[in-house]
């Protein structure tokens, strides 16, 4: 019976060692090399709908993207113009689309020399799909706003559902599937950042991001009252990297600075995200059009070009 338990023991030893060497190795095979002029990721919208309404979000519509021919075949050539080297199949809930779109986009962009990441909740991420991601996808972006399960499901609007995102979580990183975990920090969360943190530091997850809210008009008045400010954040986070002796987990701050994101829409326009606040409308606000002849020279004059490089050096500071 000892002579089991110490196997036993050895085994798991052995099986927690190969995890973290594979996850250093992985990290480092992913190197993104950017400056600052590069449109360095951009967010194909595969769907601008959502089986989720978190009270931060506002995709509630189902629309396939109408692009994604388009996409695939015409403007590729483009994305390289602009030296693209990540497309993040991305919002609302990309998964919404049928996985024989997700299959065919991700093999495409791979076959271009792009790099491939997908935002996702994760509660339509099947196995099939799970064993198709293996060895394709730089990233695995999901979100989780709370440690406890109770509070998570409260802020998602969904009973039940912390459990199986964690679950998929570990699934994602059992195949060595880099997993960033993004969390949007309002006071009614935050006492549960630093459980968090250490779930995500012990469950192997590669980026942990706290997340500031992007600015909506029509939300103004109530994330006055539930939102900490940004040297709050800032202490948090520096308490956190002290008190976790973790060198795997990458933590950061998104300060929702204006216009770091770049997403390409259904209709076919580039757009920025977070919106501009001087902005009377509460929408995001189109760049140029995906297939304008004119685009390298219109991202060269973007007012928020450098917005983006910060957010993407901080970002992806990993894998640099």
């Amino acid at each position: 019976m000892l002579d089991f338990l110490k196997v036993t023991i050895i085994l798991l030893i052995g099986n927690v060692v190969y995890l973290f060497i594979h996850t250093m190795l992985s990290h480092k095979n992913l190197h993104f090399d950017f400056k600052e002029w590069d449109l360095f990721e951009l967010l194909f919208l595969a769907s601008v709908g959502c089986n989720l309404k978190c009270e931060f979000c506002c995709e509630q519509w189902k629309e396939k993207n109408a692009l994604e021919d388009v996409a695939i075949n015409n403007v590729l050539s483009v994305w390289k113009a602009l030296w693209i080297k990540l497309i993040d199949i991305n919002w609302g809930e990309p998964l919404l689309v049928w996985a024989s779109s997700i299959k065919n986009m991700t093999n495409t962009f791979l076959e271009n020399w792009f790099d491939v990441s997908v935002s996702s909740n994760s509660l339509l991420l099947t196995d099939d799909l799970i064993a198709f991601f293996k060895d394709k996808l730089s990233i695995f972006n999901v979100s989780l706003h709370a440690y406890s399960n109770d509070l998570n499901d409260r802020i998602m609007w969904m009973k039940w559902i912390t459990e199986i995102v964690k679950n998929n979580i570990w699934k994602l990183v059992s195949v060595w599937i880099p997993v960033h975990v993004t969390c949007v920090v309002i006071n009614e969360n935050i006492n549960e950042v630093f459980d968090l943190a250490k779930w995500c530091s012990d469950s192997w997850v590669a980026t942990l991001c706290l997340n500031r809210v992007f600015w909506r008009w029509r939300w103004s008045d109530v994330l006055k009252e539930r939102q900490p400010d940004s040297q709050d954040l800032d202490s948090l986070l520096a308490w956190i990297k002290n008190t976790i002796s973790s060198n795997e987990l990458h933590m950061y701050i998104n300060y929702s600075h204006i216009g770091q994101c770049v997403l390409l829409r259904p209709d076919g326009s580039l757009t920025w995200a977070p919106k501009d606040p001087r902005s009377s409308q509460d929408w995001l606000i189109p760049i140029w059009n995906a297939l304008d002849e004119d685009i390298v020279k219109k991202w060269n004059e973007y007012e928020y070009r450098l917005n983006h490089y910060k957010y993407c050096f901080d970002k992806f500071s990993l894998y640099r």
